[in-house]
């Protein structure tokens, strides 16, 4: 039984959208671990989190220059990429640039 908090928009119950939109937030980095998608990145590309739309799809922005979403509920697989992953990557791009006085 489908409850009124839970009308189904676009294929997917406002709940999961909620759901969807409170674990994946902008900004976030995630690494794609399948997609089924000739299109797709690599797997193991990492690549920021844009936004969730109203179907549930995530929209990321890939670090090879791609912007294709990812569909959780079509079996596409990523995971979330651990803040201090992200910090010390961020930390060794600074420590590789040359500085100029």
């Amino acid at each position: 039984m489908i409850r009124k908090s839970d009308e189904i928009m676009f294929g997917v119950t406002e709940r999961k959208l909620k759901e969807l939109r409170e674990t994946y937030k902008k900004g976030m980095t995630i690494q794609l671990d399948y997609m089924d998608d000739p299109q797709a990145p690599e797997i193991g590309t990492k690549g920021k989190i844009d936004y969730v739309d109203d179907a549930g799809t995530v929209h990321v922005s890939w670090e090879n220059g791609g912007s294709l979403g990812l569909i959780p509920s079509e079996g596409d697989c990523f995971h979330i990429v651990a803040e201090e992953e992200n910090s010390n990557t961020e930390q060794k791009d600074l420590d590789d640039m040359e500085i100029e006085i």
